[in-house]
């Protein structure tokens, strides 16, 4: 996978996060964009 995908999916991700759960906090751990694009 090219390194702009990989920038982009990670950006978009905080984004999303961002929005939808600004107040959540990510156990540690549970900061990889592995686990989270899993599950979006």
């Amino acid at each position: 996978m090219p390194k702009y995908m990989e920038i982009y999916h990670e950006v978009r991700r905080r984004i999303v996060v961002g929005i939808y759960a600004p107040d959540k906090k990510l156990p540690k751990g549970q900061g990889s964009p592995l686990n989270l694009d899993v599950a979006s």
